[in-house]
């Protein structure tokens, strides 16, 4: 017990753990297979080049040519997974004569023919010490970003560290805490993220340890990348103003620690006349606020808080509530005004249209905000009075970290794609249906790909696995296309029974079945309809990957064979492998896969052709032929 004492109290603790952070953040960028150009990596790698060359974010033809010479100097261009998308920005760029807010990939045109991104550029300035490095010894541009974000993050905790009024093992472990969350996932994306998490995470720290202005700057700088994290500067603001006095020198200090958010929107309003491009574009609004999509922004199954937080979350919640009922002044709890400023925050992300975006296991949102509930549980946690109760629970809550972000690192390469459902998601669908009611946009991405796009095409839904395979929960229904439930076996009746009791959240109303209002299709139909659906859904995945849709492409030329017919093969083939569809294929379309697999295997191919000559037949009979044969072959 005295050496597990001394362990806490350990003189070089901090320095030891401020190594192992540097060394897993090197580890854990080290661990990918790959650079991947994820969410908006177009233009902030344009725009790190444009200040690179001629320190202006306008983006011109060169920086494309720039960044291109750079990537290929260590890589194929085709080593970047969207380099068809840099290839189609080329031709946008060094086009001419486009009106005013044209735009391509989120490069807009301003009013003088200058093309800038819709994302301000600090980040990318940034980037621009590692830019020069690379400049002089070449690597993939894709690491420049991946090298800030590593020095953000390990400088954040050196500050943490360095800073900490509090116990030397409860800080230490707080970093590694801080390291294991949304910080493990996103270091790796060329994106904001970690900028925005660690100067909102430091702006915090600072001003609950009476730093209020240093907290303010560093917030403001944050929310030129992150608007919504105004929200929190008001707040912030405010509470300054109440400690120090409503004076004209503490309203001066405040105004100018606040000037960098303002920065943004002088920028574009200098160059295109409206101060945010987006909101200009229609991309946000109120309308979005809904209580579905913030209550979800922090406990939603697919990618809410609560799975990068699943103890700290409710831990942070149970601090804030025992801190506001207990015996203690209300000036002492002022604080806690951080938790409405959070939720502030996620009001205003959730102003924006597209509530699914490319994310790193949950909502490129909930990093930063995220960040800012860490430190604010941290300082709560400490002011707990048994040391040993804070060094349990503190302990605790960093072994749940640490199993939270292996748990979802193994389920792919980049973490999940924000089209792939969380298994809680799938398990409470499957059997609680009625408990999971997400925004819409989450469901339709996960559970009917495309549907977003063509709302015809609605309704999106969940089947049960395993011995309930053909039953279906739950449907998310188009306000205007509730006639296709007719499909699964619904009848008029039915449907116009139920039609007056939908509740609608942005035109979709979800629908849980039971005894009475059940699909009653046959299941060799429900699986047939399902098969079609995921195999057109596999078909446009396919086409998002560049690398797989060129290599399929070019199988179709080598073959002579049609692209659509190479895609529909490539897909029934993987699917039916990986067992994400039954082989319940209509007779025409069984053949007509073999056909196609026939002429994709070289020796099978050569063999039919033999054939049909020995047996004197035009070859597309031959072809016929073995594929009929093969396809009853199969089915008996």
């Amino acid at each position: 017990m005295k050496l597990f004492s001394t362990l806490f109290e350990l003189k070089h603790i901090k320095k030891i753990t401020f190594l192992f952070i540097l060394l897993l953040a090197i580890a854990r960028v080290g661990i990918e297979r790959k650079t991947y150009p994820a969410g908006d990596a177009l233009e902030y790698s344009l725009m790190t080049e444009a200040i690179f060359n001629h320190f202006s974010s306008n983006i011109k033809a060169s920086d494309y040519e720039s960044f291109k010479n750079t990537f290929t100097k260590t890589n194929k261009w085709e080593a970047n997974e969207k380099f068809k998308n840099w290839d189609l920005v080329k031709k946008y760029i060094y086009g001419k004569d486009y009106k005013p807010f044209y735009n391509e990939y989120g490069i807009y045109v301003d009013n003088k023919g200058n093309k800038y991104s819709c994302h301000f550029w600090f980040y990318s300035l940034l980037n621009i010490p590692i830019r020069f490095v690379c400049a002089i010894f070449p690597f993939n541009p894709f690491v420049i970003f991946y090298i800030t974000n590593i020095i953000l993050l390990v400088i954040t905790c050196f500050i943490f560290l360095k800073t900490s009024p509090f116990n030397n093992y409860l800080t230490s472990v707080f970093c590694f805490i801080f390291f294991f969350s949304t910080n493990f996932w996103y270091l790796n994306w060329p994106h904001p993220e970690i900028f925005s998490t660690c100067f909102v995470a430091l702006g915090i720290w600072f001003f609950l340890l009476e730093k209020r202005y240093l907290g303010i700057i560093l917030i403001s700088i944050a929310s030129m990348q992150n608007q919504p994290l105004a929200m929190m500067l008001f707040i912030l603001a405010a509470l300054t103003l109440f400690k120090n006095g409503i004076t004209i020198k503490n309203i001066l200090l405040i105004t100018l620690c606040s000037f960098p958010v303002f920065i943004p929107s002088l920028f574009y309003y200098s160059h295109f006349g409206v101060s945010n491009l987006i909101q200009n574009a229609g991309a946000l609004s109120t309308n979005y606020i809904t209580f579905t999509r913030v209550f979800g922004f922090f406990f939603d199954l697919n990618q809410g808080m609560i799975l990068a937080y699943p103890l700290i979350l409710i831990l942070y919640l149970v601090l804030i509530t025992t801190k506001l009922f207990n015996g203690i002044g209300w000036k002492q709890k002022l604080d806690l005004l951080l938790l409405p400023a959070i939720i502030l925050m996620a009001c205003g992300a959730s102003t924006i249209n597209n509530w699914n975006s490319g994310q790193a296991v949950v909502s490129r949102y909930v990093c930063y905000i995220g960040g800012a509930m860490l430190v604010h549980f941290f300082f709560l946690l400490m002011e707990i009075d048994s040391l040993r109760r804070k060094q349990l629970i503190i302990s605790i809550a960093l072994f749940i970290q640490i199993i939270t972000v292996v748990y979802f690192q193994k389920i792919t390469a980049f973490d999940l794609h924000s089209c792939v459902p969380k298994p809680f998601a799938n398990w409470v669908l499957q059997n609680y249906p009625h408990l999971y009611n997400p925004d819409p946009i989450i469901f339709i991405t996960r559970y009917g790909y495309g549907i977003e796009n063509n709302k015809a095409e609605s309704p999106a839904y969940v089947k049960r696995n395993d011995k309930y395979m053909n039953e279906i929960t739950k449907f998310l229904v188009h306000r205007k296309h509730l006639h296709n439930l007719k499909r699964f076996g619904f009848s008029q009746k039915q449907i116009d029974s139920l039609a007056p009791t939908l509740h609608y959240i942005n035109d979709w109303a979800y629908i849980n079945t039971n005894a009475n209002f059940k699909a009653n299709q046959y299941n060799a139909n429900l699986i047939k309809i399902k098969n079609d659906e995921e195999i057109s859904n596999f078909i446009k995945l396919t086409k998002l990957n560049t690398e797989k849709y060129i290599l399929l492409q070019q199988a179709a030329g080598y073959h002579r064979l049609k692209e659509e017919d190479v895609l529909l093969y490539n897909a029934i083939h993987t699917l039916y492998n990986a067992k994400e569809i039954e082989t319940n294929l209509t007779k025409e379309e069984r053949v007509n896969y073999f056909i196609t697999s026939i002429k994709m295997e070289d020796n099978w191919y050569y063999n039919v052709k033999d054939k049909a000559a020995r047996d004197n037949l035009p070859l597309e009979t031959a072809l016929l032929n073995e594929a009929q044969w093969k396809a009853e072959e199969e089915a008996n």
